[in-house]
């Protein structure tokens, strides 16, 4: 209740928006701030970093960027870090396991063997995050104060170091790559990838811009040919955008995996995607599935062109430098 109301003031009455977000913000300063805790007697001279998200409507790339600015705050601390996305609601936990199960460890190991959750919060000294999320989960502030500052490779290495996927996670990921993208790759062909975002943040005040079709499609053909790239793999939460490129390009030359696609977005009383449902057993762990695994795919391809959304630059950080070429488009945000 209370995050749609936010949507609607957001949307339709912005200064107050404004006005009642810088309240809430200092009214709970306190409760949100970091804290060093004695919870229990367990881990005695260690350092514990509890990594908390609050955020209920985050994509899986949203939680991703944010894991990484704490694991990074982790790393300067010299704390051993651990996630906690069982005890707050999220988007891929449902109402019913919520203190039960922990979302992180559907797609993800811990940062590491040496402590559990459930240890961390009987550790002798523990920190608990802020639970303000870190600025790695803004696209363009992530944009401003690392890629354009050349300062990626720390997050490379955070990724190497901690984030690791589950072994069934992993097999549908490879799964996927050597079904679509390796034999093309094999054959010495390169793919573009595209991030084609079409459906919540469309005109949301705040929420950088989004390349129309048209647009889109010039920047593709321009960077096709000038990188060589025979093949276009596309990210998208919209069926429309992937028949729009199929039509234009050829249906040989457009790849895309299985996924739900969020065309009824606008139809279904919704804020946020996050809020869509499908008809289908553990549907949000699904999403979750594929949301990564076209993540995973995108971040395999030669070329990138992507607007500053979750999905680019977190296929920026997954690829680990490995691109060819990196195509932003930024034309500001939405009034």
């Amino acid at each position: 209740m209370v995050y749609k109301l936010k949507f609607f003031l957001k949307n339709k009455i912005p200064w107050l928006y404004t006005f009642a977000l810088h309240l809430y913000q200092k009214i709970n300063k306190q409760r949100f701030s970091e804290k060093n805790k004695k919870l229990g007697t367990k881990n005695k001279g260690k350092k514990i970093y509890i990594i908390r998200i609050r955020r209920e409507t985050l994509g899986l790339m949203g939680y991703y960027m944010a894991v990484l600015g704490h694991l990074n705050i982790a790393e300067s601390k010299g704390a051993i870090p651990v996630i906690d996305m069982k005890n707050y609601k999220n988007t891929y936990l449902e109402e019913e396991k919520i203190g039960k199960e922990n979302a992180w460890e559907y797609y993800f190991f811990q940062p590491t063997t040496e402590v559990s959750l459930d240890d961390a919060y009987n550790s002798y000294y523990a920190i608990l995050s802020n639970l303000e999320t870190p600025f790695e989960a803004n696209p363009r502030w992530f944009y401003e104060r690392v890629i354009c500052e050349n300062k990626l490779n720390k997050y490379f290495n955070l990724i190497k170091e901690y984030i690791k996927y589950q072994p069934e996670v992993e097999e549908i990921l490879i799964k996927n790559y050597n079904e679509l993208l390796k034999p093309i790759l094999d054959k010495k062909n390169k793919i573009l990838g595209i991030v084609c975002r079409g459906t919540d943040i469309i005109n949301f005040q705040g929420h950088s811009i989004q390349p129309s079709l048209e647009q889109s499609l010039k920047y593709v053909k321009i960077l096709m040919d000038k990188y060589k790239c025979n093949y276009l793999f596309i990210a998208s939460d919209s069926n429309k955008a992937i028949e729009y490129f199929r039509e234009n390009l050829g249906d040989k030359t457009v790849i895309v995996n299985e996924s739900v696609r969020y065309d009824e977005f606008n139809n279904k009383k919704v804020n946020v995607l996050s809020e869509m449902k499908f008809d289908r057993e553990n549907d949000k762990y699904l999403r979750g599935i594929e949301y990564l695994t076209t993540m995973y795919l995108l971040s395999k391809c030669n070329v990138l062109f992507g607007s500053l959304v979750g999905s680019t630059i977190g296929a920026i950080c997954m690829n680990n430098g490995e691109y060819e070429h990196i195509e932003i488009f930024d034309e500001g945000v939405y009034k």
